[in-house]
């Protein structure tokens, strides 16, 4: 269902001048019960609409795919987990740097001890 919706409203705002709002649940159900929901997509070369459902089924048959795969799919969220860490690094690396000199220096201290705690606990 969700996928036909999708692609629905995709081809309403591709080849129509019809601007859904930010309820566009709401707005395809008035479509759909007022009849204009046909009246649009009639309006619409089939052929279009054909290469348009060939498109959707291909991205969706290669999101199966590639997800559909353990490998792939932990992958993916690794790469999503680096670049999330990465930033969240970078941001703290950056407010580091602008904190006062003797702040620094309590931060290096406490790091130095936090780490000498983890050497003897091992």
């Amino acid at each position: 269902p969700i996928q036909y919706f999708l692609k629905i409203t995709r081809l309403i705002i591709r080849y129509t001048d019809v601007e859904f709002s930010e309820d566009i649940n709401k707005d395809y159900d008035i479509l759909a019960e007022k009849g204009v929901l046909d009246v649009l997509l009639s309006q619409i070369p089939e052929s279009e609409i054909a290469q348009f459902t060939t498109l959707v089924e291909m991205c969706v048959a290669d999101i199966y795919e590639n997800e559909r795969d353990i490998s792939s799919f932990f992958e993916t969220k690794f790469e999503s987990l680096g670049l999330t860490i990465n930033q969240m690094f970078n941001s703290f690396k950056e407010t580091v740097d602008n904190l006062p000199e003797n702040i620094k220096d309590n931060i290096s201290n406490i790091s130095e001890e936090i780490r000498e705690n983890i050497e003897q606990n091992n």
